[in-house]
């Protein structure tokens, strides 16, 4: 977590800059996708609650940070189109997979696993 919050802040580039839309499409996208199957195989394939599976797929999505932080950009410089997006991905993995976390846990059975 340390280390995506850290490729986060060296970023430096506005939020609403137009450079953002590659890594927010590569982040709704992958994370849509890898959560619903790390669900899916929760459910059907490991016979695990609803919460649970969906609490699964939010802690084993965001495993990128080693990848950001190899690939970082200097602040206040016009980063690389490849390393920003890799950046900003990686920076926002752990901010979308929050809610995912949260979610699980509150679907979680009242005295289950």
């Amino acid at each position: 977590m340390v280390s995506l919050f850290t490729v986060g802040l060296r970023i430096g580039v506005p939020i609403f800059d137009r450079r953002w839309c590659v890594p927010l499409r590569l982040e709704v996208f992958s994370m849509t996708a890898t959560v619903g199957l790390i669900t899916a195989i929760g459910v059907w394939g490991l016979r695990l609650p609803v919460g649970a599976a969906i609490l699964l797929g939010g802690i084993l999505d965001p495993t990128d940070s080693v990848l950001a932080s190899g690939v970082w950009t200097e602040r206040c410089q016009d980063p690389d189109r490849l390393g920003f997006n890799l950046d900003g991905e990686g920076a926002l993995n752990d901010a979308m997979a929050f809610p995912l976390v949260t979610l699980g846990l509150a679907m979680l059975p009242q005295g289950g696993p």
